[in-house]
């Protein structure tokens, strides 16, 4: 497979049939995933991010009906259109591949990512901070607006909002997060967002077209909500405090996840290629906290669990 099929994977720039035939090249075998995994790496390190082109006017048009957010109008006047590198800009909302929205302005963006086995701290120009987990990314602008406080994520980050009466925005290649201050964890992948809120209240929308008919709810601390592309948000259940996300405290919480998703976590904590031989493993659940201190430690409890075994080949660990 060439990087560049991968890298429109990873930009989700591929078509639906396509996408699909990705997907199941990468699950035939070890070497695909690993190859996977090492142009993942690649790209993410060289190849900057694709901006498409875009109606910008109407395109805020939806962000100001969906979210409320008022907003001076010379902010997007076509004769302020925005070039990347740096003219007076402004833009965008609800892009079509998974690289998020930007509002820019002549401010520039700031960009921070993680290989996989990686975390970062970010403090944001309000005070802020995420906790970036593993083969993750973030961006937003090196001053918020006046109106609005915005951030897009493609990955995992817990977010510790500071409260200074602006709307704060997480967008997912899925999903809006909008909140005032607030503590929550946004995991965005395999195009689904799932919120876990911990202290406060937080917004939760799909992100689609404001034409579109979807729910949205209020997310309360305690409470979790899940939304898949294209589709609504799941009414938001409590959750109780040993569910809540500790990967930034070196501890991986699972509750009644698939295997297959909690392998994938593995592989992007311990950059490590997993591969489940048997696909009926995919979709057995597990639920349980594990220590980040050994893979092999992780890997021979959910094997004991599961009753599996597994082997190393060629560098990627088989479980069946």
């Amino acid at each position: 497979m060439n990087d560049d099929v991968i890298a429109k994977y990873l930009s989700n720039e591929l078509f639906e049939e396509e996408r699909k035939n990705f997907e199941s090249w990468l699950e035939k075998s070890p070497t695909n995933k690993k190859q996977f995994l090492h142009s993942q790496k690649v790209l993410e390190a060289t190849i900057p991010l694709r901006t498409p082109s875009l109606n910008i006017e109407n395109e805020w048009e939806i962000l100001e009906k969906r979210l409320h957010i008022q907003t001076p109008a010379h902010w997007y006047s076509s004769k302020n259109l925005f070039s990347w590198y740096g003219i007076t800009a402004f833009a965008t909302l609800f892009v079509a591949i998974g690289i998020g929205i930007f509002i820019l302005t002549s401010s520039p963006l700031q960009e921070y990512a993680t290989n996989f086995g990686e975390q970062k701290n970010i403090t944001l120009p309000d005070g802020s901070t995420v906790q970036l987990n593993s083969a993750s990314s973030v961006q937003f602008k090196k001053e918020f607006s006046d109106s609005v406080r915005w951030i897009t994520l493609n990955g995992e980050a817990f977010f510790q909002v500071e409260h200074n009466g602006k709307p704060f925005i997480v967008q997912t290649p899925t999903a809006i997060v909008q909140v005032v201050g607030t503590e929550f964890n946004v995991w965005a992948r395999e195009e689904k967002t799932r919120l876990i809120v911990q202290q406060g209240r937080v917004q939760f929308f799909a992100k689609v077209s404001a034409k579109e008919k979807t729910q949205s709810y209020f997310v309360s601390a305690g409470e979790t909500s899940e939304c898949k592309k294209d589709e609504s948000p799941t009414k938001p259940t409590a959750i109780s405090e040993n569910q809540y996300p500790q990967w930034f405290n070196g501890k991986l919480v699972f509750y009644q996840t698939p295997l297959k998703e909690l392998t994938q976590e593995l592989e992007y904590t311990f950059a490590k290629p997993i591969h489940i031989e048997n696909p009926e493993l995919q979709n057995k659940t597990i639920t349980g906290t594990f220590t980040t201190n050994s893979l092999d430690s992780i890997v021979s409890s959910l094997c004991l669990t599961l009753h599996m075994h597994n082997v190393v080949r060629n560098d990627t660990i088989v479980v069946f």
